[in-house]
Protein backbone atom coordinates (compact mmCIF):
# COMPACT_ATOMS: atom_id res chain seq x y z
CA UNK A 1 0.00 0.00 0.00
CA UNK A 2 1.64 3.45 -1.17
CA UNK A 3 -0.34 5.56 1.21
CA UNK A 4 1.53 4.97 5.17
CA UNK A 5 -1.27 6.71 6.81
CA UNK A 6 -4.09 3.95 6.46
CA UNK A 7 -1.50 1.72 8.40
CA UNK A 8 -2.61 1.24 12.22
CA UNK A 9 -0.69 -1.08 14.87
CA UNK A 10 -1.43 -4.10 15.01
CA UNK A 11 -1.56 -4.51 18.86
CA UNK A 12 -4.55 -1.30 18.03
CA UNK A 13 -6.47 -3.05 15.28
CA UNK A 14 -6.79 -6.18 17.75
CA UNK A 15 -7.84 -4.19 20.39
CA UNK A 16 -10.62 -2.75 18.01
CA UNK A 17 -12.06 -5.84 17.15
CA UNK A 18 -13.30 -6.38 21.26
CA UNK A 19 -11.16 -9.45 21.69
CA UNK A 20 -8.94 -7.87 24.48
CA UNK A 21 -7.16 -4.92 25.54
CA UNK A 22 -4.56 -3.33 23.88
CA UNK A 23 -2.05 -4.43 26.12
CA UNK A 24 -3.42 -7.88 26.04
CA UNK A 25 -3.22 -7.97 22.29
CA UNK A 26 0.86 -7.49 22.93
CA UNK A 27 0.93 -10.73 25.12
CA UNK A 28 -0.75 -12.61 21.94
CA UNK A 29 1.21 -11.45 19.45
CA UNK A 30 4.60 -12.18 21.68
CA UNK A 31 3.23 -15.76 22.03
CA UNK A 32 2.80 -15.95 18.40
CA UNK A 33 -1.24 -16.25 18.54
CA UNK A 34 -1.26 -13.86 15.53
CA UNK A 35 -1.24 -14.36 11.98
CA UNK A 36 -0.84 -11.36 9.12
CA UNK A 37 -1.91 -12.79 5.79
CA UNK A 38 -1.34 -16.27 6.80
CA UNK A 39 2.27 -15.59 8.51
CA UNK A 40 3.34 -15.47 12.02
CA UNK A 41 3.91 -11.96 13.75
CA UNK A 42 5.60 -12.17 17.09
CA UNK A 43 7.10 -8.61 16.47
CA UNK A 44 5.73 -5.62 18.50
CA UNK A 45 5.21 -2.41 17.40
CA UNK A 46 4.12 -3.80 13.74
CA UNK A 47 1.78 -2.07 11.63
CA UNK A 48 -0.40 -3.13 9.33
CA UNK A 49 -2.90 -2.05 6.62
CA UNK A 50 -6.13 -2.94 8.18
CA UNK A 51 -8.49 -2.51 4.33
CA UNK A 52 -5.49 -4.96 2.58
CA UNK A 53 -4.28 -7.10 5.05
CA UNK A 54 -5.63 -10.65 6.53
CA UNK A 55 -5.67 -10.95 10.34
CA UNK A 56 -6.14 -14.04 12.12
CA UNK A 57 -6.44 -15.00 15.88
CA UNK A 58 -7.08 -19.05 16.50
CA UNK A 59 -7.25 -19.60 12.52
CA UNK A 60 -10.15 -17.30 12.64
CA UNK A 61 -10.35 -13.77 10.79
CA UNK A 62 -10.39 -10.86 12.51
CA UNK A 63 -12.50 -7.54 12.04
CA UNK A 64 -12.57 -4.81 13.94
CA UNK A 65 -16.71 -3.49 14.39
CA UNK A 66 -17.83 -1.09 11.71
CA UNK A 67 -19.34 1.38 14.06
CA UNK A 68 -17.80 1.78 17.77
CA UNK A 69 -20.85 2.45 20.34
CA UNK A 70 -20.03 5.51 23.12
CA UNK A 71 -22.81 5.33 26.01
CA UNK A 72 -22.45 7.85 28.63
CA UNK A 73 -24.58 6.51 31.93
CA UNK A 74 -25.16 8.45 35.45
CA UNK A 75 -24.64 5.30 37.68
CA UNK A 76 -26.77 5.78 40.68
CA UNK A 77 -25.25 5.11 44.37
CA UNK A 78 -25.56 1.29 45.09
CA UNK A 79 -24.68 0.51 41.33
CA UNK A 80 -21.52 -2.13 41.18
CA UNK A 81 -19.25 -0.22 38.08
CA UNK A 82 -18.07 -3.51 36.25
CA UNK A 83 -20.28 -5.46 34.07
CA UNK A 84 -20.63 -8.81 36.47
CA UNK A 85 -21.02 -9.18 40.09
CA UNK A 86 -19.85 -12.14 41.88
CA UNK A 87 -22.43 -11.84 44.79
CA UNK A 88 -25.24 -11.00 42.35
CA UNK A 89 -25.48 -6.99 43.28
CA UNK A 90 -26.82 -4.96 41.17
CA UNK A 91 -23.90 -3.83 38.35
CA UNK A 92 -23.13 -1.35 35.05
CA UNK A 93 -25.09 -4.22 32.98
CA UNK A 94 -28.44 -3.62 34.30
CA UNK A 95 -28.18 -0.46 33.23
CA UNK A 96 -27.20 -0.85 29.39
CA UNK A 97 -30.33 -0.11 27.40
CA UNK A 98 -31.63 -3.10 25.68
CA UNK A 99 -31.08 -2.73 22.64
CA UNK A 100 -27.55 -2.50 23.14
CA UNK A 101 -26.97 -6.03 24.99
CA UNK A 102 -25.49 -7.26 21.77
CA UNK A 103 -22.57 -5.13 21.99
CA UNK A 104 -19.62 -5.74 23.44
CA UNK A 105 -19.48 -2.74 25.87
CA UNK A 106 -16.87 -2.26 28.71
CA UNK A 107 -16.85 0.23 31.25
CA UNK A 108 -14.30 3.35 31.35
CA UNK A 109 -12.45 3.25 34.54
CA UNK A 110 -14.41 2.72 37.22
CA UNK A 111 -16.59 4.13 40.23
CA UNK A 112 -17.38 2.80 43.83
CA UNK A 113 -20.23 1.82 44.87
CA UNK A 114 -20.73 4.72 47.28
CA UNK A 115 -20.14 6.91 44.56
CA UNK A 116 -22.46 8.28 41.55
CA UNK A 117 -21.56 10.45 38.71
CA UNK A 118 -21.13 10.12 35.18
CA UNK A 119 -19.29 6.79 33.76
CA UNK A 120 -18.94 5.70 30.15
CA UNK A 121 -19.05 2.32 28.20
CA UNK A 122 -17.54 1.45 25.10
CA UNK A 123 -16.69 -1.20 22.74
CA UNK A 124 -13.58 1.10 21.36
CA UNK A 125 -10.71 -0.80 23.52
CA UNK A 126 -7.93 1.70 21.80
CA UNK A 127 -9.95 4.88 23.71
CA UNK A 128 -10.77 3.04 27.06
CA UNK A 129 -6.91 2.68 26.93
CA UNK A 130 -6.77 6.33 25.95
CA UNK A 131 -8.90 7.63 28.95
CA UNK A 132 -7.48 5.72 31.85
CA UNK A 133 -4.00 5.53 31.44
CA UNK A 134 -2.00 8.52 32.79
CA UNK A 135 0.03 9.25 30.44
CA UNK A 136 -2.71 10.31 28.42
CA UNK A 137 -3.71 12.69 31.35
CA UNK A 138 -7.49 13.01 30.47
CA UNK A 139 -9.02 14.80 33.17
CA UNK A 140 -11.94 13.96 35.77
CA UNK A 141 -13.53 16.45 37.77
CA UNK A 142 -15.49 15.44 40.98
CA UNK A 143 -18.10 16.88 43.42
CA UNK A 144 -16.86 15.94 46.69
CA UNK A 145 -18.67 16.73 50.65
CA UNK A 146 -16.84 16.28 53.23
CA UNK A 147 -16.93 15.59 57.48
CA UNK A 148 -14.91 18.60 58.21
CA UNK A 149 -13.30 21.75 56.73
CA UNK A 150 -10.45 21.68 54.47
CA UNK A 151 -7.48 23.91 55.56
CA UNK A 152 -5.36 25.37 53.24
CA UNK A 153 -2.20 23.46 54.20
CA UNK A 154 -4.30 19.98 53.46
CA UNK A 155 -5.49 21.40 50.76
CA UNK A 156 -2.01 21.77 49.12
CA UNK A 157 -0.85 18.78 50.25
CA UNK A 158 -3.59 17.20 48.37
CA UNK A 159 -2.97 19.11 45.23
CA UNK A 160 0.61 18.54 45.44
CA UNK A 161 0.53 14.54 45.94
CA UNK A 162 0.04 12.71 48.98
CA UNK A 163 1.02 8.83 49.59
CA UNK A 164 -1.91 6.16 49.62
CA UNK A 165 -1.79 2.54 49.86
CA UNK A 166 -3.38 0.92 47.45
CA UNK A 167 -3.37 -3.05 46.49
CA UNK A 168 0.14 -2.37 44.90
CA UNK A 169 1.36 -0.67 47.65
CA UNK A 170 2.00 2.47 48.72
CA UNK A 171 1.60 5.14 45.62
CA UNK A 172 2.16 8.62 45.36
CA UNK A 173 -0.79 10.76 43.89
CA UNK A 174 -0.50 12.63 40.74
CA UNK A 175 -0.89 17.08 41.26
CA UNK A 176 -4.40 17.48 41.40
CA UNK A 177 -6.86 20.64 41.39
CA UNK A 178 -8.98 21.92 44.27
CA UNK A 179 -11.65 24.15 44.22
CA UNK A 180 -13.15 25.22 47.14
CA UNK A 181 -17.42 26.30 47.80
CA UNK A 182 -18.57 26.85 51.28
CA UNK A 183 -20.42 23.19 50.80
CA UNK A 184 -18.46 21.17 49.00
CA UNK A 185 -15.57 21.09 46.58
CA UNK A 186 -14.27 20.40 43.10
CA UNK A 187 -11.24 17.80 42.42
CA UNK A 188 -9.73 17.40 39.24
CA UNK A 189 -7.64 14.24 38.44
CA UNK A 190 -5.43 12.93 35.59
CA UNK A 191 -5.79 9.58 37.03
CA UNK A 192 -8.23 7.07 38.63
CA UNK A 193 -6.75 4.66 41.31
CA UNK A 194 -9.30 2.48 43.12
CA UNK A 195 -11.09 4.67 45.69
CA UNK A 196 -8.59 7.26 44.95
CA UNK A 197 -10.44 10.55 46.51
CA UNK A 198 -11.49 8.66 49.94
CA UNK A 199 -8.04 7.44 50.37
CA UNK A 200 -6.30 10.85 49.73
CA UNK A 201 -8.41 12.79 52.72
CA UNK A 202 -8.68 9.82 54.51
CA UNK A 203 -4.79 10.08 54.72
CA UNK A 204 -5.57 13.71 56.36
CA UNK A 205 -8.50 11.94 58.82
CA UNK A 206 -11.06 13.43 56.74
CA UNK A 207 -13.95 11.50 55.37
CA UNK A 208 -15.90 11.73 52.05
CA UNK A 209 -19.44 11.84 52.69
CA UNK A 210 -20.60 12.53 49.33
CA UNK A 211 -18.57 11.76 45.83
CA UNK A 212 -19.60 12.88 42.65
CA UNK A 213 -17.93 12.47 39.10
CA UNK A 214 -19.36 15.33 36.81
CA UNK A 215 -17.11 15.50 34.34
CA UNK A 216 -15.06 13.38 31.63
CA UNK A 217 -12.83 15.40 29.59
CA UNK A 218 -15.36 17.60 27.78
CA UNK A 219 -18.19 15.64 28.87
CA UNK A 220 -20.31 17.38 31.53
CA UNK A 221 -22.97 16.13 33.64
CA UNK A 222 -25.52 18.94 33.57
CA UNK A 223 -24.40 20.11 30.21
CA UNK A 224 -25.31 19.55 26.06
CA UNK A 225 -25.06 16.54 25.43
CA UNK A 226 -26.10 15.13 27.88
CA UNK A 227 -27.97 17.78 29.87
CA UNK A 228 -30.88 15.44 30.73
CA UNK A 229 -29.09 12.48 32.03
CA UNK A 230 -30.53 11.42 35.29
CA UNK A 231 -29.43 8.55 37.93
CA UNK A 232 -29.78 5.26 36.13
CA UNK A 233 -30.24 6.58 32.46
CA UNK A 234 -27.81 6.23 29.57
CA UNK A 235 -27.83 7.94 26.17
CA UNK A 236 -25.67 7.49 23.25
CA UNK A 237 -23.19 10.06 22.28
CA UNK A 238 -20.23 11.01 19.88
CA UNK A 239 -16.90 10.38 20.68
CA UNK A 240 -15.99 13.93 19.89
CA UNK A 241 -18.03 15.13 22.47
CA UNK A 242 -15.76 13.62 25.54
Amino acid sequence: MNNQDHFVRLNAFISQSGITSRRKADDLISAGKIKVNGKTITELGTKIDPIKDKIEFENKQITPPKHLTYLAIYKPKGIISTLHDEENRPCMKDLIPPNLESKNLRPVGRLDKDSEGLMLLTDDNQFINELTHPKFEKEKEYLVKINKPLKLSQRNQLEEGIIIETEEGAFKTRPCRIHLSPSHLHITLKEGRKRQIRKMFQQLDITVIYLQRMRIGKLVLGKPPIENLTPGQGILINKNAI
